[in-house]
């Protein structure tokens, strides 16, 4: 929460800091992410902005292989603060004091990878087996429906 009533139209005052997030349930092992934010909360008479960089590193999955990961995730926040008549992408605020936690949650949010990765090259899980495939390959020999046998059939002697 920060106090504006100390900060006068045109001004700007510098906001550095460090606020704990929930994250989203299925992303994180962790259920909170702390996320440092520095920038500067700029009043502009009826409305104020805030322009920051928020940092944070995540306890993730791999959406691939299931390894444990650290992820470390860099992003802009630009919000708008309106205290009456928002339009859509605005955050109201009142009693002259404006709560950042919003403006945060949604700069993290809108950055977190829908699909995390431990790395670009991740092999993820044998289908058939379960078997990490980034350790080495699995000896399952793999299951072959057997509708779809007389098909396979088709392109063994065959190249393609």
């Amino acid at each position: 929460m920060i106090d504006i009533r100390r900060i006068g139209a045109g001004e700007s005052v510098a906001v550095d800091e460090n606020v704990a997030i929930a994250i989203p349930p299925g992303f994180g092992v962790g259920s909170d992410a702390d996320v440092s934010v520095s920038g500067c909360l700029t009043n502009f008479g009826k409305s104020f902005a805030l322009e920051a960089q928020g940092k944070c590193d995540i306890d993730a999955v791999c959406s691939l292989c299931l390894t444990p990961m650290r992820l470390s995730v860099v992003f802009q926040i630009d919000e708008k603060f309106v205290e009456e008549n928002p339009d859509a992408d605005d955050i109201i605020f009142s009693d002259k004091m404006i709560d950042l936690v919003p403006a945060i949650e949604r700069g993290l949010y809108v950055n977190l990878p829908m699909k995390p990765q431990c790395n670009a090259d991740c092999a993820g899980l044998c289908p058939n087996c379960g078997h990490n495939l980034n350790e080495d390959s699995c000896n399952c020999g793999g299951v072959i429906n057997e509708q779809f046998r007389q098909l396979l059939q088709l392109f063994e002697n065959k190249e393609v």
